[in-house]
């Protein structure tokens, strides 16, 4: 993967971002980055994980929270001998399940934000903007 970066400025001027200033943003992104997927394999193997991988702990506890009740609740039901209270305990297990799918998405979506806040801190988003009082084109293109 590689990223370019092109810089245009509307006046003529040394003090502009250097290529090798551009290049240490772009490693410091690659190095800052987190994994969309990662996030989800995380969520995958610890309920959460993959909203503190991407810095998103309160989602994460969100989470956490809402599926340690519907676990403990499902368990309960499941365990009873009713056969009236098992098919509720199913039901509870599948809507488990589709809390544990809606966490995946979130996970890997936050980790995507983060990923896009990272860039924009580190100017790798195109942009027009001001910098040392010179209007600045940035763009940056990763193929």
């Amino acid at each position: 993967m590689f990223i370019l970066i092109l810089a245009f400025s509307l006046t003529d001027s040394t003090d502009t971002l250097t290529q090798k200033e551009f290049d240490f943003k772009i490693l410091e992104y690659i190095e800052k980055r987190r994994s969309p997927w990662g996030a989800v394999m995380l969520s995958f193997l610890i309920p959460s994980a993959g909203h503190i991988y991407s810095e998103n702990t309160g989602t994460g506890l969100v989470f956490l929270s809402i599926e340690i009740v519907e676990g403990i609740y499902a368990w309960k039901l499941l365990t009873d001998d009713s056969i009236e209270n098992n098919g509720l305990g199913w039901t509870i297990e599948s809507i488990l399940m589709i809390t544990r799918i809606f966490e995946f998405a979130s996970a890997y979506g936050y980790t995507q934000n983060y990923n896009n806040k990272l860039k924009k801190q580190l100017g790798l988003e195109p942009e027009i903007g001001y910098y040392d009082n010179k209007l600045i084109l940035s763009l940056s293109y990763k193929f």
